[in-house]
């Protein structure tokens, strides 16, 4: 049995998952198609508008924060690992409103703090900050955050 025809493996792929055109090319890359065919697919999905990185990155970001609560700089890392363009990821980032980024930070941090209860404050407070960090939260953000803990 012979390799599934490049256009009908990427297809395959951008049906399980979006990805980035990178992420694509070194998909087919993977299963030794030439460079000229993956240029070609590439260019077919452009102009199909089955792959195309602002929208890629836009639908991420939101997706990450809504879903997964991270914060805008891991965001932002994440879609750089993916070969989006930095300017793509800065629109996309600019999409993001601030609340929705503290809302996502606020929930994450009352889903950790109620097992957390029985810690010493300060604990309790550097294991916060380092979450919403990991997490990609601004210093912003996680100051609001521990000002809120704070105060309940």
């Amino acid at each position: 049995m012979g390799k599934r025809p490049i256009l009908a493996y990427a297809l395959y792929l951008l049906g399980r998952r979006g990805r980035t055109e990178r992420e694509l090319r070194d998909k087919l890359a993977e299963k030794k198609y030439s460079d000229d065919d993956i240029a070609l697919t590439i260019e077919r999905l452009r102009e199909m508008k089955l792959i195309d990185d602002a929208v890629f990155a836009s639908n991420y970001a939101r997706d990450k924060i809504a879903i997964y609560r991270r914060g805008r700089f891991r965001i932002g890392l994440d879609l750089l690992r993916k070969g989006v363009a930095r300017d793509q990821i800065d629109q996309a980032l600019g999409e993001v409103e601030e609340a929705d980024e503290l809302s996502a930070a606020q929930s994450l941090a009352e889903s950790r703090l109620k097992n957390w209860q029985a810690l010493d404050p300060l604990k309790r407070r550097a294991r916060l900050t380092s979450l919403l960090q990991r997490r990609g939260f601004s210093a912003r953000v996680v100051r609001a955050v521990l000002e809120a803990d704070k105060a309940s």
